[in-house]
């Protein structure tokens, strides 16, 4: 059993305010560098906080939680708590939103001189962009259900007006169709956690409390069944919008292709797999034996919503698009870990929601660094691009190595836990169905992966080529977006750095 532990420095909540105070701050400043340095710093001190407390829980061996807490009746302990699971998801938010505020000083500069912006309009861009960011901090580190949502509904109004404000197409009706479809999602999580959490007494809404730590089958125990058996379908399904599995992923191709790119790239890999957690802590965690029971369908689910993302992406020429559908075939590995109802399977998931947050992040970068020099979305369009784009060939192939699970990226640890987790569960058709599932899942993902890269970086030049101004030399090309182009491959490599630091991400995981 893991012990518990309080910070004696309120490190999770700074986490989060930081970012929001800065938000507030930044309305107030001016131009582009300013902005960017506030919001990307405040982030990057975010993140350091978040390892700080990490390294805190390591040398004691214990979950730790932030000194600042409160009870307040009718919710119960709204409080902040860190074990591996929680930590995987708010320092990927923290690192990629850092990295990203600091991409978006290039490519934001081009979508604003698109839009014919000006000056002001950095300040409130970095504002909506640190509270989304301060949102997804939150998520991981949220011990109350309600707290939680909380969280989850401050990612979503920035993200709605971020698209609204600076997407592409039909920005305004896309970004309605995106508020639509996730809110819908949060209110069936929400529904099904006051159902459920209200019948289980004064704490039943927390998955963890300062007094007990880490509470498992809360709602099994104090809640009548056939409740749970109600609420546990809503909070799968919410999670599963926001998730963008198989049948409730319509928005996700729209919302995540027609954002501004470097919303895209905390959208896809980071937002979307908050839903993958949000199913494990308040629906695998609350009622572990009756979550167990829907293993066939969710392994089912899993399988479909892989095989369905893979074939649809390998169709698409849009680049965006590509990286949006393979993220739906992506929340299939996600789904596949959550569905084995094991320690093992659960540290998969959470284990690939770290490969899928760095490499998707560093693709959808790419494709922005493709936007900005290539001026065209179209893979057709483009090839031999990795002879002028080395750094951005580079981050692309690393991020795809990301998705594939192949070493040294963390995607190899990722499967071989899901994996493992399977091997566990007693009947042997649902380790050989979820054998077959990763099987297909890999092969898709490495065919799609590779597919896409040749378009894009090998073969000939075709006539759309990188420009340095308004001057079409490909030579130029690394003037203009080569600090796009590092932080791109800054981004896959700390995914790889990942793969390294697997003994200290699993020193801290609960189980139930």
């Amino acid at each position: 059993m893991v012990n518990v532990v309080g910070l004696e420095v309120p490190l999770l909540w700074a986490s989060i305010l930081i970012p929001i105070v800065v938000a507030v701050i930044v309305l107030f400043v001016r131009g582009a560098k300013a902005t960017t340095t506030l919001s990307s710093s405040s982030l990057a001190v975010s993140a350091v906080l978040l390892v700080l407390a990490y390294l805190e829980a390591l040398r004691r061996h214990a979950i730790v939680y932030d000194p600042l807490y409160a009870r307040v009746p009718g919710l119960g302990e709204l409080s902040l708590f860190m074990d591996s699971y929680g930590f995987m998801v708010a320092f990927s938010s923290a690192a990629v939103s850092a990295i990203v505020a600091a991409y978006s000083y290039w490519y934001m500069a081009h979508r604003f001189e698109e839009m014919g912006l000006g000056e002001d309009a950095w300040s409130l861009y970095h504002s909506l962009l640190l509270l989304f960011a301060a949102g997804l901090i939150g998520v991981g580190l949220a011990s109350n259900a309600i707290l939680f949502y909380v969280f989850l509904e401050l990612t979503l109004i920035p993200s709605f007006l971020l698209i609204a404000l600076y997407g592409y197409g039909e920005r305004v009706r896309i970004a309605l169709l995106y508020l639509v479809w996730t809110h819908v999602g949060s209110t069936l999580y929400l529904l099904g956690v006051l159902l459920a959490g209200y019948h289980a007494g004064a704490d039943g809404f927390n998955v963890f409390t300062v007094d007990e730590g880490l509470r498992s089958g809360t709602w099994e125990y104090l809640t009548p069944r056939y409740i749970v058996e109600v609420a546990l379908p809503m909070i799968i399904i919410g999670m599963g919008i926001k998730m963008a599995l198989f049948g409730l992923h319509v928005w996700l191709p729209y919302a995540h292709a027609e954002a501004p790119t470097p919303l895209s790239a905390l959208l896809s890999p980071n937002l979307i797999g908050v839903g993958a957690y949000g199913i494990l802590r308040f629906a695998a965690q609350t009622a572990p034996h009756i979550f167990a029971g829907y293993m066939p369908l969710l392994l089912t689910w899993a399988l479909i919503t892989m095989v369905y993302g893979g074939l649809v992406a390998l169709a698409q020429d849009d680049v965006k698009r590509f990286l949006a559908y393979s993220s739906v075939s992506q929340m299939g590995y996600l789904m596949l870990g959550l569905a084995s109802a094991t320690t093992l399977g659960y540290l998969g998931a959470m284990l690939h929601y770290v490969a899928h947050a760095f490499g998707k992040a560093a693709l959808f970068m790419m494709a922005g660094v493709l936007i900005v020099a290539v001026h065209t979305r179209s893979m057709s369009k483009m090839g031999g691009l990795a002879r002028i784009m080395p750094l951005t060939a580079a981050a692309a192939l690393i991020g795809f190595l990301h998705l594939m699970g192949i070493p040294p990226t963390i995607g190899i640890w990722s499967k071989y836990f899901i994996l493992r987790g399977f091997t566990e569960v007693i009947p042997s058709t649902m380790f050989t169905i979820a054998a077959i599932a990763v099987i297909v899942g890999t092969t898709l993902t490495a065919v799609y992966s590779l597919v896409s890269f040749r378009k894009i970086f090998l073969g000939p030049l075709p006539g759309a080529k990188p420009s340095h101004g308004h001057h079409h030399d490909g030579a130029g090309y690394e003037k203009e977006p080569l600090g796009m182009a590092i932080l791109t491959l800054l981004v896959a490599l700390v995914g790889i750095a990942c793969f390294f630091a697997l003994p200290w991400l699993d020193a801290v995981t609960p189980s139930w």
